[in-house]
């Protein structure tokens, strides 16, 4: 009873950070004032994929426009080298995401 008892606690314990550092993360990323730098770490990874032909889309965390304001993330797709008048070239797309000051 006591171990399932710790458990228990275990568990919500684990719930509650997992929030906070949800709440972290949302609360950084309404600083950004507009600005926001993506740093894709271990960039040639992607490069090696694509080259052996595997698609690559690459999501970048959220971030906010402003506070209040617009909540975005981008995407980005490094195509794949068979794809004909493609093959040099990354697209970028920026998508819009119901954030904390949207109705719900």
């Amino acid at each position: 009873a006591k171990m399932e008892t710790q458990n228990s606690q275990m568990g919500d314990l684990k719930r509650t950070i997992r929030n906070l550092e949800e709440k972290i993360t949302e609360m950084e990323a309404q600083q950004a004032n507009g600005i926001f730098i993506w740093k894709i770490e271990h960039f040639s990874v992607y490069l090696k994929a694509q080259e052996e032909e595997r698609p690559v889309v690459i999501h970048s965390p959220a971030f906010y426009t402003g506070k209040p304001g617009y909540k975005l993330c981008m995407r980005l797709h490094i195509q794949l080298p068979n794809v004909a008048k493609c093959a040099n070239y990354i697209s970028l797309f920026i998508h819009t995401m119901q954030g904390e000051y949207d109705s719900h």
